[in-house]
């Protein structure tokens, strides 16, 4: 009698733990569709680039500030896949991206998001 109660109790602990799981889980997930989109973005945006004069055409101005064109060399370093541009975030925020290079680091940070009030 005392072996059923223990493998009762420990069914009924794995199937609580499997079932706050998918709830924590399901949270955090993004639809296909919305991954799906991103993707096509990402792609469309990189057939425009290489659809764009060729570099032989490109004549490069090197007056300007050498500063200035660090900074637009940095523009492709990060790409930001979720949430996509004018798209509506709700809290919990969640940023999905790559970062190319060697320049970052992961890490948590705290963020308070406020509205326009």
């Amino acid at each position: 009698m005392k072996i059923k109660v223990i493998l009762y109790l420990f069914i009924a602990f794995i199937f609580l733990f499997i079932s706050n799981s998918c709830i924590i889980l399901e949270k955090f997930q993004i639809t296909s569709e919305e991954t799906a989109f991103a993707d096509s973005e990402k792609q469309d945006t990189n057939d425009r680039a290489s659809e764009s004069v060729d570099r032989d055409d490109i004549e490069v101005d090197t007056s300007g500030d050498e500063e200035s064109s660090k900074t637009d060399d940095l523009s492709d370093q990060i790409i930001v896949m979720y949430p996509i541009p004018d798209q509506l975030i709700t809290s919990p925020l969640i940023i999905i991206g790559e970062a190319r290079g060697t320049w970052f680091f992961e890490a948590n940070f705290s963020v308070s998001l406020l509205d326009s009030n």
